[in-house]
């Protein structure tokens, strides 16, 4: 926060960025305006004060202590890093399976976001073995020993995360690049090393200080604890918040959802001013009709509009009462008796409470959940065709 408000000012006053991205908001995003800003000025002022201690302090050429202690921190905050985005990925929860409505959803409405989001959640081992890959480059890197190899591995692992970001306008290129950025720098020492081991294949043995030196024993078995606390505290920590969390999602994952399905609108009417129904009512911000009503929890729901639009809705089923409640974005919420004539049938019919104006709906549909391939097709071994459809 202490460089984000000076960033604040810059985005408004130098760049006059346009709103909301003058001003510190809150949000999923990592790349945004007043970061960009934020990491330019600490660029700006790095360069500065580099500059200016270099011309103070000329005669002294090397700085070893303050070095080992620089690469000591940046190792422990990547390994850190590593390791929270590898356990989110182990436990499949960043991306998890495509919805009905993303399923639904025309491919060409998807952002590159959300489509990659679904080509890594459709599959929760590949998922896994991503995640994996991530948190044994953190774990490698928080284990002063296997520090070089930890830091090759992650620059790896980063440079591809990274590309995903930046093919994918995946607005966290920021912090990915840091972290390869950082890898690098660790495994710079050791650059002359890896040349004499990878290219000239001679015997050579790594020199780079994975921790601040000392000639006290205290000192050094003080390091050692800080070392082995803070990587036994990060494991504990992104455990306690990441097995919770799996679990509630997995129990949303497996629950009974009664009005589950990808409902195709056969019809939809609103009751006129002066009687009777109006039929195909526009009910998208776009003056579209819906036509697809796509239920895949208990609390969500998605209606797509003619042209292929969605528009989220919270939902509340009550199954005793046989009422589904919507709720709008703006928070205003349209209750409906839900009726199920067979199970490839499903009707609502507005009860006149909540706030819909004087306005009823009447849905009518005939079409459940509707064979997918990509979530149905599995594993082959063999194939006699390639399965492109």
């Amino acid at each position: 926060m202490t460089v984000l408000l000076p960033a604040q000012y810059l985005a408004q006053h130098l760049f006059h960025v346009a709103p909301p991205g003058d001003k510190i908001h809150s949000t999923g995003s990592g790349d945004t305006a007043i970061i960009w800003i934020a990491v330019g000025l600490l660029l700006a002022v790095s360069i500065l004060a580099t500059a200016m201690w270099s011309a103070v302090d000329r005669r002294r050429l090397q700085y070893q202590t303050l070095a080992a202690w620089l690469r000591f921190l940046i190792r422990l905050t990547v390994g850190f890093g590593l390791v929270v985005y590898g356990i989110d990925k182990v436990f499949p929860l960043q991306m998890p399976p495509p919805s009905i409505a993303s399923l639904s959803e025309p491919m060409g409405m998807h952002s590159p976001m959300a489509l990659l989001w679904s080509f890594i959640g459709v599959n929760p081992v590949y998922e896994m073995i991503c995640g994996g890959a991530e948190l044994l480059a953190g774990l490698l890197l928080l284990l002063r020993r296997t520090a070089l190899v930890g830091a090759i591995f992650t620059a790896f692992v980063m440079s591809n995360v990274l590309l995903y970001n930046l093919c994918f306008d995946v607005p966290v290129k920021l912090y990915a690049g840091h972290l390869l950025l950082l890898a690098l720098f660790l495994t710079l020492s050791d650059a002359g090393v890896l040349w004499r081991i990878f290219w000239l294949h001679r015997p050579a043995a790594p020199s780079g200080a994975w921790a601040p030196p000392s000639t006290r024993t205290w000192a050094r078995r003080t390091i050692i604890g800080v070392e082995i606390g803070f990587t036994v505290l990060t494991f504990v920590a992104v455990l306690t918040e990441t097995i919770p969390a799996w679990k509630e999602t997995h129990a949303r994952l497996i629950a009974v959802v009664p009005l589950q399905g990808a409902w195709r609108i056969d019809s939809a009417t609103i009751a006129g001013p002066k009687g009777g129904v109006i039929p195909n009512p526009v009910l998208s911000e776009d003056k579209q009709a819906f036509v697809e009503l796509d239920i895949n929890s208990n609390e969500r729901a998605v209606f797509q509009d003619g042209a292929g639009k969605a528009s989220g809705f919270a939902i509340s089923t009550d199954i005793a009462k046989h009422t589904v409640e919507f709720t709008r974005p703006d928070k205003s919420k349209i209750t409906f008796a839900a009726t199920r004539p067979d199970p490839t049938h499903l009707t609502l019919v507005p009860t006149g409470r909540g706030d819909e104006d004087g306005i009823h709906h009447e849905l009518y549909t005939n079409k459940p959940t509707r064979w997918k391939p990509l979530t149905t097709r599995g594993f082959h071994w063999v194939s006699e065709f390639p399965y492109q459809k």
